[in-house]
């Protein structure tokens, strides 16, 4: 969170002492332990201005002083000032595999704690389990917040059709039962404000805000791993459609080679021919050990060559005739595919040559086509950031 700072843009309406409140917050934040006379020299402000902003800082808790050192020959003592990285928190319920997770985070984007369910969640699992399960976690993380720290609020970072705007969890294949779920009742047991996020969007803002540079043009982002699903943006604008209608790409039917029942409930999906889910019962035929959880099953395939192997090769060429068909859509200038199988070598290595075969030529024009790993780091900061962000624009002052 700190990281992206360095960036702040503060609103044309802010006034003058915000926007350089906002500037040397920024500057504390890109190098810890600078002094408010290194402030003055870098930012251009005057020492009195720095000096009061700085006390405002202090006041909102910030930023905090450190033990004072000598900071020139006439042995003048200047006190170091850092970021309070545990200023402000938030809790983040996301999903494994089909396991949930709640994780206490703070601004810096360190793991104050987590609790989860090591046991994956029954299938069969309604709107009114769903929701149980989550109110139980986020109680468990309570009392994990410390003195002098604030809890925001909780950030549901969820698969399958969410609708960001509306706070609907709409679908997911992994709880075919659960349908339309909302969360106000978790904000009023928990007295949190709540917010719901689809994990693939939040997972790719915090990878444009490392790697700005894939923000040009279109960025598809796909996850292949347990399920398969897709995030989408222009010029580093995530879409975010009403009615969360986007990026279901585990279930398209076209191409498909078998009539199997998907755990969506129809028949023929992309996923039951290349989901870890889906094609684990057969990997385990000649691998009995084979994990079922996605990050386990990285893990796996770091140890065995299955790039060759029957079941991971159809599986292969299903996803890339499902991925040469989005990109015939979006025409993406960047393809971002994240998830344990493609973080083998050999199996990337036959995505890339047979997504590039398949493409035309116009299709494909300067084409990047890059992997990279599923971070929940990545998620997690992604998913807290708006309650951070707007905890700073609070106390920096800016107006709504």
């Amino acid at each position: 969170m700190f990281g992206r700072l360095n960036h702040w843009e503060t609103p044309a309406v802010a006034t003058a002492a915000d926007r350089n409140k906002a500037r040397i917050y920024s500057h504390i934040c890109a190098w810890p332990e600078v002094t408010r006379k290194q402030i003055a020299s870098d930012l251009k402000i005057r020492p009195a201005t720095v000096s009061v902003l700085v006390a405002d800082l202090l006041e909102h808790r910030l930023v905090r002083e450190g033990e004072p050192v000598v900071e020139n020959r006439k042995g003048r003592r200047e006190i170091p000032l850092t970021p309070v990285s545990d200023r402000f928190a938030a809790i983040v319920v996301h999903v494994v595999s089909n396991t949930v997770r709640a994780t206490l985070v703070d601004m810096a984007g360190s793991v104050r704690a987590e609790r989860r369910f090591e046991q994956p969640i029954d299938s069969m699992a309604g709107n009114a389990d769903l929701e149980a399960l989550f109110a139980s976690l986020v109680e468990e993380l309570r009392p994990c917040v410390t003195p002098g720290m604030d809890l925001e609020g909780i950030v549901l970072a969820l698969p399958g059709l969410v609708d960001e705007r509306s706070g609907v969890w709409i679908f997911s294949s992994r709880w075919p039962r659960m349908r339309e779920m909302t969360f106000e009742e978790l904000g009023r047991r928990s007295g949190l404000k709540v917010l719901v996020s689809k994990n693939l969007n939040v997972e790719l803002e915090r990878y444009l805000a490392v790697h700005p540079e894939a923000g040009e043009g279109g960025t598809l982002f796909v996850h292949w791993g347990f399920g398969i699903g897709a995030a989408y943006a222009h010029d580093g604008q995530i879409l975010r459609p009403h009615g969360g209608g986007f990026g279901e790409l585990g279930h398209w039917l076209g191409g498909g080679q078998t009539d199997r029942q998907c755990l969506c409930g129809k028949r023929g999906c992309l996923e039951t021919e290349a989901a870890l889910w889906a094609i684990l019962p057969e990997i385990r035929h000649a691998y009995p050990d084979a994990p079922g959880d996605e990050w386990a099953f990285e893990d796996f395939l770091a140890r065995m060559d299955l790039a060759k192997c029957s079941v991971i090769r159809r599986a292969t060429e299903r996803f890339v005739t499902a991925l040469h068909d989005l990109q015939m859509v979006l025409f993406a200038r960047t393809i971002v595919v994240t998830g344990p199988f493609v973080q083998d070598a050999g199996i990337f290595d036959r995505l890339r040559t047979g997504l590039l075969d398949l493409l035309p030529t116009y299709a494909k024009k300067d084409l990047k086509l890059v992997t990279a790993r599923h971070m929940a780091a990545d998620e997690i900061i992604g998913a807290a950031a708006p309650f951070f962000e707007a905890a700073l624009r609070d106390h920096l002052n800016f107006p709504n």
